[in-house]
């Protein structure tokens, strides 16, 4: 060991090197310089685009494109062929590259192929790997689409068809303003109009069990066609409604089911809302069963809080749609009984008081679309928006989610508002409470207020 030691120690010390050291020591400076120059080399050698391992400006291998029989199954011959990559951009150019006039005769079906081909891609992206720019190239790419007219009508279709997956995959197609592709080309089709789209729009309404989708085809269609396609879209939302589970439809929340029963349904959907179980989606079945035509529903609804306990919260929520449905005489004799029977509480009745003015309501629809109202008169009438709230609840069934809106004045007929002032004077004879007597006045100064600014309109 020490003798060891004192080699080492003398060879260092002499700079004297056996000659197999410093065979070994060139040997690790070739190595060195063959590694520097390798790397060298696969930095700053321009390899060709289409050779193996090529990466774009953006890092993607081109190896791990998807294919174009994984979004379109059988697509239409090409003039030339498209490739794609992972991050949605096809090389060449992404979505901003695709030209930007109407339809492009040297290109043909292959340009308006390649859009929606370059949006699905799009759709498959996370919404925090997206900058601005990229959404602003995805809407201009729908809007290229649209000026396509009816000859983007085939490439359309056809994706449809082959389409399975209804949902945004990444999340970020939703900055666009729409919740998937899906749903986008069917406003692409609204924008084009003509027969074609009205068939494909039936085509899919028969083919999807997607709420979301169910209630956005049944809008469109009844734009379309008014009054033709209501049995097929209510048909098909009882069809979907029938899979739902303790997640929803395929985990997707049900409202817009309920929104098209309460839009296009009648009296025959009345038994059904009234057996809804009140703990998954009582909620829902409690607007929509007080929207359908003609308060059909309401008979059913008012059964829903007789001999109910205050502290039922189904009764409760039951209580405050018969507030804003006050206008039929059902109604009317529950709100009266309820009243006297303790089951509206002093907490509520600031929200209570602004239900029966006309100036709040709690609907299916989003905030986006409006102050919407229905009665005995009063058929989807809309109204600015002053403020909105949102009622969420974690149900069985996939949730709950409605909204609370509020408009600046009363949404009601001049007919609704004597009959609402006449309600609200038999609530105050009922009640001693001063928060109930304080909110009770208010609404009906407000009603007051409407109901002669109207009639010196109408005089």
């Amino acid at each position: 060991m020490y003798q060891n030691h004192s080699i080492i120690g003398t060879e260092r010390h002499t700079g004297q090197h056996p000659a197999n050291t410093r065979r070994h020591l060139v040997d690790i400076w070739d190595l060195l310089a063959v590694i520097v120059v390798v790397v060298l080399v696969v930095h700053l050698w321009p390899f060709d685009e289409a050779g193996p391992g090529h990466r774009n400006e953006q890092g993607y291998s081109m190896e791990s494109r998807p294919q174009a029989d994984q979004i379109i199954k059988d697509p239409v011959k090409k003039e030339k062929s498209v490739t794609f990559q992972e991050n949605g951009f096809v090389s060449g150019g992404g979505l901003s590259s695709i030209p930007e006039d109407g339809y492009d005769d040297s290109f043909g079906a292959n340009v308006i192929e390649k859009i929606i081909v370059q949006l699905a891609l799009f759709q498959q992206r996370e919404g925090w790997t997206l900058l601005p720019g990229d959404v602003a190239d995805a809407l201009r790419a729908l809007d290229r689409l649209v000026a396509q007219g009816v000859i983007a009508i085939p490439a359309i279709r056809g994706y449809l068809r082959d389409s399975t997956d209804s949902s945004a995959a990444g999340g970020g197609f939703e900055q666009t303003g729409y919740a998937s592709l899906r749903l986008a080309l069917f406003d692409v089709l609204r924008q084009i109009g003509g027969k074609q789209a009205e068939a494909i729009w039936y085509e899919e309404l028969r083919a999807t069990d997607n709420p979301v989708e169910i209630e956005a085809l049944g809008r469109y269609l009844e734009e379309q066609a008014p009054g033709l396609y209501r049995r097929d879209v209510v048909t098909a939302a009882r069809d979907a409604f029938d899979v739902a589970t303790d997640d929803g439809v395929h985990g997707l929340d049900i409202g817009p089911l309920f929104q098209v029963f309460k839009d296009y349904g009648d009296e025959s959907l009345v038994d059904d809302l009234s057996q809804v179980s009140q703990l998954r989606w009582g909620q829902y079945a409690a607007v929509t069963l007080a929207g359908l035509p003609g308060g059909v529903g309401i008979s059913s609804l008012t059964r829903w809080v007789e001999g109910a306990s205050p502290r039922n919260a189904s009764a409760a929520f039951a209580l405050k749609i018969l507030a804003q449905s006050a206008d039929y005489p059902e109604a009317q004799v529950a709100l009266l009984n309820g009243l006297r029977d303790g089951q509206i509480s002093e907490a509520h009745w600031p929200e209570f008081a602004k239900l029966l003015a006309g100036t709040y309501r709690i609907q299916l629809e989003p905030p986006s679309r409006g102050y919407t109202s229905w009665g005995q008169e009063i058929d989807n009438v809309q109204a600015p928006v002053l403020r909105s709230r949102t009622y969420s609840s974690r149900t069985p069934g996939g949730g709950q989610v409605l909204y609370g809106v509020e408009s600046a004045a009363p949404v009601l007929l001049p007919e609704q508002a004597e009959s609402r002032m006449e309600l609200i004077e038999a609530l105050l004879g009922e009640t001693q409470s001063p928060i109930a007597r304080r909110e009770l006045e208010r609404a009906f100064e407000t009603i007051w207020a409407f109901y002669r600014d109207q009639e010196r309109m109408r005089y």
